[in-house]
């Protein structure tokens, strides 16, 4: 996924949204509720990147835990 650094919060979240299921229900072939997430990332990864990424598991997928580092 490519994102582009003056894209808004929402059309962030719908990306986001959209690859992350992509990941869980194609690929991974399990249940978001059942797994905990480690996400590991670039320190200059952008705060706005990691809230929203966040937001996508605990709202969307709810998903138990989440650790960014």
């Amino acid at each position: 996924v490519v994102v582009q650094y003056n894209i808004n919060t929402e059309e962030l979240y719908g990306i986001l949204k959209e690859f992350v299921h992509l990941l869980y229900f194609r690929h991974l072939l399990v249940n978001p509720r059942d797994r905990r997430v480690v996400i590991v990332e670039s320190i200059l990864c952008p705060s706005h990147f990691r809230e929203t990424l966040s937001r996508v598991f605990f709202k969307h997928f709810e998903v138990k835990s989440c650790l960014i580092n």
